[in-house]
């Protein structure tokens, strides 16, 4: 597995945990770069990329949602992130 691959699984998976724990709320969370960040340090801290802090995933998630939803490309947002990650 690529590590391209390797992040979007994570993310993948990290999206999924969310929508479980937060589908009472049809998955409203205004802390959500946080939550998937401290999630998401476990996966990536075994994928050969960038290390990011808490609140730098975090700010970063949140940048990303915002360009993502502003340029609307022809990728999934997983994919859109794992791009960005991988030329930090």
């Amino acid at each position: 597995m690529s590590v391209r691959d390797e992040i979007i699984s994570a993310l993948t998976e990290v999206s999924k945990m969310h929508s479980k724990e937060f589908a009472h709320v049809n998955g409203v969370d205004p802390e959500w770069p946080e939550w998937y960040a401290d999630r998401l340090l476990l996966l990536f801290r075994n994928i050969e990329m960038r290390k990011m802090d808490l609140t730098e995933l975090a700010s970063n998630l949140k940048i990303l949602d915002q360009k993502y939803r502003a340029e609307e490309p022809d990728i999934s947002w997983q994919e859109y992130y794992a791009d960005h990650f991988l030329n930090m």
